[in-house]
C-alpha cells in the first residue's frame, strides 16, 4: 500500500510541475498510511538448536551439514555460505571475509559481489565454525590432488567434489529434504529463518 501511495504522490507531483493540475493539487499528500506490523521473528529454542546440530552431526551429506553448522554459526545468507573463499578466512584470527554471493541467474550460477560495504564485511567465527571451515578445506585439497586436471580449482570452501560451484538451490533443496525427513524430530525453518537461529554454538 505504501507503495502505491508512493507511486501516485510522484505522479500528482509531475502533474503539477507540467501544469497538467494546480500547484498544492496533490490530494496523496493528505493520505494516512497503515501502521507496518512487523512478523515476530521465528528461530529455534536453544532445545531445538541441540537437535539440529545432532542431526547434522549424523549426517551422511557432509556439505549440507557444514552449510547450516556455518549460517547457525554466523548468520549469513545461503548465497554467501556458496560464495566463501579459502583466502578469505583466516583460522589464527578465527575470521571470514564475506565478499561474494552465489547467485543463479540467466540460467548458471554466478559469483556476484555486495553493492554496499555493508554486504562486505568480516565475520568473527566460533571455534564450532573454524574447525568446520577448515575441515572442508582439508577435504578440497584431497579433492584438488585426487582430481588433477579435473578439479575445478576456484577456491570455494563450500564446493562439490571436483571444486565446482555449489548452487545456494542445491542447498535449498537438500536442506529441504533433510528436514522433511526428520519431521518427527523437529519442527521445518526454512534456510532464511534459520539464520534467525545464529548462535556461538
Amino acid at each position: 500500500m505504501k507503495n502505491y501511495v508512493m507511486l501516485m504522490d510522484t505522479m500528482f507531483e509531475k502533474a503539477i510541475r507540467l501544469r497538467y493540475i494546480k500547484r498544492g493539487f496533490n490530494p496523496v499528500k493528505e493520505v494516512d498510511l497503515p501502521k507496518i506490523q512487523k512478523n515476530e521473528i521465528e528461530a529455534y529454542t536453544e532445545e531445538e538448536l541441540k537437535t539440529l546440530l545432532r542431526l547434522m552431526d549424523e549426517c551422511e551429506d557432509k556439505i549440507l551439514s557444514a552449510c547450516i553448522k556455518i549460517i547457525v554459526g554466523t548468520g549469513i545468507r545461503r548465497g554467501e555460505v556458496c560464495g566463501l573463499r579459502i583466502e578469505n578466512f583466516s583460522s589464527e584470527r578465527k575470521e571470514i571475509k564475506i565478499t561474494e554471493a552465489i547467485v543463479y541467474a540467466e540460467n548458471k550460477n554466478i559469483s556476484k559481489t555486495p553493492k554496499s560495504s555493508a554486504g562486505r564485511r568480516s565475520i568473527s567465527l566460533p571455534d564450532s565454525v573454524v574447525e568446520v571451515i577448515e575441515e572442508r578445506i582439508r577435504e578440497y585439497k584431497l579433492n584438488k590432488l585426487k582430481l588433477g586436471k579435473k578439479f575445478h580449482d576456484e577456491g570455494y570452501i563450500i564446493c562439490h567434489e571436483d571444486g565446482s560451484i555449489f548452487s545456494p538451490t542445491v542447498l535449498y533443496n537438500r536442506y529441504k529434504k533433510f528436514m522433511q525427513k526428520h519431521s518427527d524430530e523437529l519442527r521445518y525453518l526454512s534456510l532464511h529463518k534459520l539464520r534467525h537461529t545464529f548462535d556461538d554454538f
